[in-house]
């Protein structure tokens, strides 16, 4: 019984790490695009000044910026193969989800209420697969910019 209970505890411990892990990439992968948001407002205003101190009445630098912009992302070859890992990403966690909810029902809360019950591994399971799929939503993002 008490292999059992220490490896438990280890597995949990091992999933709780992993979790952390993937939740300080997702905040990693935020701040990376704060970071772009930020730039790409400041290259907005700089274009805008630019063209009020000219005196230009026309906003002909911006035009051409978002058509650069534009052109940039409708020529990624890597685009549809991100889509379908996404897609993929986004299919298993629906179905690890789905899986919690079920094992949600099936069993009761006082069965369940150890780290080792296959409540708390499904529950883990969909943790991971959500942080997954908003990482490679990030990605796709941040590789867009």
């Amino acid at each position: 019984m008490d292999r059992d209970c220490d490896y438990t505890k280890k597995r949990t411990s091992k999933v709780r790490k992993e979790i952390i892990g993937k939740i300080d990439d997702f905040f990693e992968r935020l701040g990376k695009i704060e970071t772009i948001r930020s730039n790409e407002r400041l290259a907005e205003f700089s274009l805008e000044l630019d063209n009020l101190l000219k005196g230009r009445v026309d906003n002909s630098d911006r035009e051409v910026y978002e058509a650069q912009k534009r052109q940039f992302y409708s020529t990624d070859d890597d685009w549809e193969q991100t889509v379908e890992k996404i897609l993929e990403l986004k299919r298993k966690f629906e179905k690890s989800k789905t899986e919690f909810e079920e094992k949600s029902q099936l069993y009761s809360e006082k069965e369940t209420g150890t780290a080792g019950g296959a409540k708390s591994r499904a529950r883990a399971d969909m943790i991971r697969a959500q942080l997954d799929y908003d990482i490679a939503c990030l990605d796709l993002i941040i590789s867009k910019a």
